[in-house]
């Protein structure tokens, strides 16, 4: 009966590594995808960088503030005081951002690439 236990809670904590969830413990991934109609940008980091990503986003929005705190959790549609739109789903750890091309200036799409091709950077340290 151990052994069937143990065998089970081994299979669960793969299970549940390979669902995403290494992004509490030291793993990145970003993933991008541009279209004609959308750009889409994803990134799962430690929670721990969670402070220092909220900054450098904010740092291409410049008087408009997004973030509240480290670990709110948000899923809503942004508007920028320049007219930018975007939505935004973000928790600590995790922040996904759809851009739609549609809804938006070629100056907020070039901002908007800028931002997100250094967030890499960003997470380095």
């Amino acid at each position: 009966m151990k052994k069937i236990v143990f065998g089970l809670a081994l299979v669960a904590s793969l299970a549940l590594s390979a669902c995403g969830f290494n992004h509490r413990n030291g793993s990145i991934s970003m993933s991008t995808k541009d279209d004609a109609d959308n750009l889409n940008f994803t990134a799962k980091y430690p929670e721990n960088k969670t402070d220092a990503t909220q900054s450098y986003i904010e740092t291409f929005f410049k008087e408009d503030r997004i973030f509240s705190s480290v670990t709110d959790s948000k899923k809503v549609e942004i508007k920028l005081k320049d007219g930018t739109q975007f939505y935004l789903s973000y928790e600590p750890g995790l922040i996904s951002i759809n851009f739609d091309r549609d809804k938006n200036s070629n100056t907020s799409y070039t901002q908007m690439k800028k931002m997100i091709s250094g967030f890499g950077n960003v997470l380095k340290d």
